[in-house]
């Protein structure tokens, strides 16, 4: 049996965009890693860094799934994710938030 991907997108915006992105996310891509069947359980997080940036700084959130399918999983990233990410990065700046994923294996969970 294949081990458990976790995918996990970080996000950095400016604060002003923190409810519009929580919209977004929540909204529209979300909803849409799910309709794609490929992610087994999904969730966002705030990336708390006390004492490391000041909320002035930006924010940041993870956004993470659990898949079983690697391949079909950055197929997903590299088309459908990729064009809803961008089509949010446009609306707010491409100045004012960027993002990178990364993909690792669960080894185990207690």
């Amino acid at each position: 049996m294949t081990s458990p991907i976790l995918f996990n997108t970080s996000f950095h915006l400016h604060p002003s965009l923190a409810d519009d992105f929580l919209e977004w996310v929540n909204g529209t891509y979300m909803p849409a890693a799910k309709a794609s069947s490929l992610f087994e359980e999904g969730m966002v997080t705030r990336i708390l860094a006390a004492g490391v940036q000041s909320e002035n700084d930006g924010v940041s959130y993870c956004v993470q799934f659990v898949t079983r399918d690697l391949a079909k999983a950055m197929a997903w990233h590299d088309s459908e994710a990729y064009q809803l990410k961008e089509a949010f990065s446009r609306r707010c700046g491409k100045t004012n938030i960027v993002f990178f994923t990364t993909y690792m294996e669960i080894l185990s969970r207690q």
